[in-house]
This record gives C-alpha cells, structure tokens and sequence, in this order.
C-alpha cells in the first residue's frame, strides 16, 4: 500500500505543489498556523516561505496530537495512548516540546501525570487540554486543563469528568468558554471571568463564538447519553 502524500494549491498559481510524500499517520487533519507560514501534519512541519519540510523526532504513526506554538519556533506533540509506550510501561503517556530551532526535544510530564489529551497552544503561552474520560467508554464525558509549558503547572478547568465538557477559544484567542456541568469564561491564562450554572440536571452541551468575540451563544439541556460516569480519577 503506498504511503500518503500532501499537496498545497495555491490559487494564485492556479496549481498544485506536492510537499511531503511518504507520510505515514495523517490523523487528525493537516492544520495551518495561524499566520498561514506552516502547516502542521502528523510528525511534520511544512514552512510556506521555504517549503522545507521538519521531521520531529518520534514517528508520526505515535503521536496522537499535536500543535505549533504562535512564534512557530515550538511543537508541543503527545503519544498515542493505544500504541506500546516508548518508555516506562507504568507510565502515564507523556507530551513532549521540541524547539525546531535547537532541536531540542524536552518531556513535559512525570509518571504522576498523563498528558495524553487534544492540544491547542493560545496566544499566552499556554496549551489547552481536552482529555476524553478513556479510549474506550464513549464520547460524553471530559475534563479541560490548561498546561503552563515553561513551568509545566497544570490547572483544572473543569470539576473533574463532566459530560459534555469543552472549550471553545475566543476569536482573538484571549478567552475560553468551558461547556459540562455550567459554563465558564476564563481568561487564556486561566482567570475565571463568569460562570452561568444551569439548573439541577441540566448540562450546557455547546457554545459558541460570534466571529466578533463580543458575543456567544450555548446550548443546555438533559444528558444526551445515558451512560454510567466512569469510574476514574
């Protein structure tokens, strides 16, 4: 079966570039930076000014996420909880911060703390996790953290699991609106700014940004699944 490859059309050209072939593990998407010069794949950085094409140092068919800091100079990627750990088998999966300039490839977690979420660097330095309860027990059920890279300090966004928990970023990526149990504003460097708790039982399901920022609109209701939470810390 031959590997995948990644093109580029560039409208102004009216044609395709073709800039990484021999890919393995293209999931999730290829994402942009937000300055439209790079374009993260799984286990490669593309730089539109140059084209040159940055492998990080574990194979892409072992990360599980990852995401560029706003600068570019940072890749803060983490492992696929279903694969053999590289390490220790007791524990937890680890993220990992490699300096495309240095080269520089740093383990960001211990064995106290897993950090096998979805990922997304804000404006402040800070990286957003979204940890599904397990790799097996169903889609309902979150908990939010922000990660500190530079001190590596976790925060809770969240109570623990909640069903239906989330985070949405802010268009100017300066605030986060925090879904579950109730809904909460933080700030992109983790200062709570509002929260509104719905009634006994209900859950806020969605929210979402105008393209403005200045408003947003969310969803409550009962529990969509009617699964047992699951029994974890």
């Amino acid at each position: 079966m031959a590997d995948d490859s990644v093109f580029v059309f560039d409208r102004n050209a009216g044609a395709s570039r073709l800039i990484a072939s021999n890919v393995r593990g293209l999931w999730p998407a290829p994402r942009w930076s937000d300055d439209g010069r790079y374009l993260l794949l799984s286990g490669q950085i593309v730089s539109v000014d140059t084209w040159g094409v940055e492998t990080l140092p574990i194979a892409a068919e072992r990360i599980l996420h990852s995401t560029l800091s706003p600068d570019g100079q940072y890749v803060l990627f983490n492992e696929d909880p279903i694969l053999p750990p590289l390490g220790d088998p007791s524990c937890p999966r680890p993220a990992y911060l490699y300096n495309l300039r240095t080269k520089e490839l740093r383990q960001l977690s211990d064995c106290a703390q897993s950090l096998t979420a979805f990922l997304k660097w804000l404006s402040s330095g800070r990286v957003l996790l979204v940890y599904p309860a397990c790799w097996y027990c169903g889609p309902d059920a979150y908990r939010v953290k922000l990660l500190d890279v530079w001190s590596g300090e976790l925060q809770l966004l969240t109570d623990g699991l909640e069903y239906e928990a989330s985070a949405v970023i802010s268009p100017d990526g300066a605030r986060l609106l925090v879904t579950g149990n109730r809904l909460r504003l933080y700030s992109s460097e983790g200062s709570l700014l509002r929260e509104m708790v719905p009634p006994e039982g209900v859950f806020v399901h969605r929210a979402a940004w105008s393209p403005d920022g200045g408003m947003f609109a969310y969803v409550t209701g009962p529990r969509w699944f009617l699964l047992p939470m699951p029994d974890l810390p």
